[in-house]
């Protein structure tokens, strides 16, 4: 007959009265350590992550995906309207300070998130130009014909 310790690989251990199932083979630290050591840096960290700190990444991928968007949309539409040349320089501002105060608290997702939004501000920043500077010429093209 079959019983859950043959098929489990599990023997029987008592408590306090009761029975739980306690593995057989246990790996060792050493089997262990290696097993972890071939995990890339990336992955161990990841394993080792709180859910505050998923949040937190989640939160980061959230808000990073919505403003390339924009970026994207303003680069793609090639229109400044609506936009002022100071949201820029303020989320540029925003961003370097954010991200020096993150590294000086320790703090890895907001590091990488307002360095993130610096590279953001600084395209922006450049499509905005490359735009008006489009709509400047194409205002001079039509008012000189």
């Amino acid at each position: 007959m079959l019983s859950a310790e043959r098929v489990l690989g599990v023997s029987p251990a008592s408590h306090a009265g009761s029975t739980t199932l306690q593995p057989r083979f246990r790996p060792t630290s050493h089997a262990v350590a290696h097993r972890e050591s071939r995990r890339s840096p990336a992955c161990q960290q990841a394993l080792r992550m709180s859910p505050t700190d998923w949040i937190g990444w989640v939160a980061s991928a959230v808000l990073i995906a919505t403003l390339g968007r924009q970026v994207f949309v303003q680069w793609r539409e090639r229109s400044t309207e609506g936009l002022s040349s100071w949201l820029f320089v303020g989320q540029l501002t925003a961003s370097v300070l954010f991200t020096i105060y993150s590294a000086l608290v320790g703090n890895a997702v907001f590091v990488f998130t307002n360095s993130v939004l610096l590279g953001t501000a600084i395209a922006g920043q450049l499509i905005f130009r490359r735009n008006r500077r489009l709509m400047a010429a194409e205002q001079g093209h039509s008012h000189g014909r």
